[in-house]
């Protein structure tokens, strides 16, 4: 079994609810108000370690209240952070608005711009023998650096690359598998046909489709989805998937057995408010007949 090494963003999250999204100048109510932990990067450590062993989180945190909250609540999951850069920034913040069981969410990077090439170098021991995991919410270069690191060392590497920006893709031949949900797939690709995506890049990209699962090619178009669920917050649906999936692979399960518990994890995921709060534990998800698959 292998170690899950997650390079990534940690913010403070703070959930808003309200009925609609305001206009351009207008002022509305909100319905409730949460401080959670958050990040992209966090959020798929959290996922891996609450359904396998060895998870590693390799990030910044800031200064002040919000990393000695952050702390606190690393301390009750599963994860090492004893490599964790800590700087005077300010720690990444975001802003998420849920309405009709959507969101919408602006974030704010601060200490995670401090995820240099300098800070992967000096740990960068890490990544060997590991499933490595990286999102888009630290700086480009050093993602690249991370990704020629694994390139080299025969390293899976699964890249999340969410939020989207314009990459190299290039850089496709390099990474293990490539993880865009929709919207990043159709600014990524320039293209919204995702079947021929997914066939141009077999067994690389995987393509989220929300409430109909996973797209991937493997000799065929291959589609995970799920049971209709009642959604009560998508926020780190995506996340729990990457971070199931990297769990999965590093417990040896076959990548199409990975997916469909990553697939089952998200659904799961999206019951209870807050990107990790519906995490699901390997319990949850042990038994095949239980994931709650089309």
């Amino acid at each position: 079994m292998k170690q899950v090494v997650v390079i990534g963003s940690s913010n403070i999250d703070l959930v808003y609810q309200v009925t609609r999204l305001p206009q351009l100048g207008e002022t509305i109510f909100g319905n409730d108000l949460q401080r959670l932990p958050g990040g992209k990067g966090l959020n798929q450590a959290v996922a891996a370690a609450r359904v396998c062993e060895n998870v590693i989180f390799l990030g910044s945190f800031g200064c002040g209240s919000n990393s000695a909250f952050l702390k606190d609540f690393i301390s009750k999951e599963n994860i090492d952070i004893s490599q964790l850069k800590e700087t005077n920034t300010e720690t990444g913040t975001a802003i998420i608005t849920i309405v009709e069981n959507d969101n919408t969410i602006v974030v704010i990077p601060g200490a995670n711009n401090d995820i240099d090439i300098d800070y992967i170098k000096k740990y960068e021991y890490l990544l060997n023998d590991s499933i490595v995991v990286i999102q888009n919410e630290i700086k480009q270069e050093t993602n690249e650096y991370i990704i020629d690191y694994c390139y080299k060392n025969e390293i899976t590497l699964i890249y999340n690359p969410a939020p989207a920006r314009k990459i190299d893709l290039k850089l496709l031949e390099k990474v293990s598998y490539f993880t865009p949900n929709e919207t990043e797939a159709s600014e990524i690709f320039e293209s919204s046909n995702y079947n021929e995506i997914v066939k141009k890049y077999p067994r690389k990209v995987i393509i989220t489709v929300g409430k109909e699962g996973i797209l991937y090619y493997d000799n065929e178009v291959v589609n995970i989805a799920p049971q209709p669920t009642k959604a009560i917050d998508t926020t780190g649906a995506g996340d729990t998937l990457n971070g199931i999936l990297a769990a999965s692979l590093a417990e040896n399960y076959t990548l199409h057995k990975a997916l469909q518990r990553a697939v089952s994890g998200a659904t799961l995921s999206i019951k209870k408010i807050g990107a990790q709060a519906g995490m699901p534990k390997k319990e949850e998800i042990s038994d095949e007949k239980k994931w709650n698959l089309k």
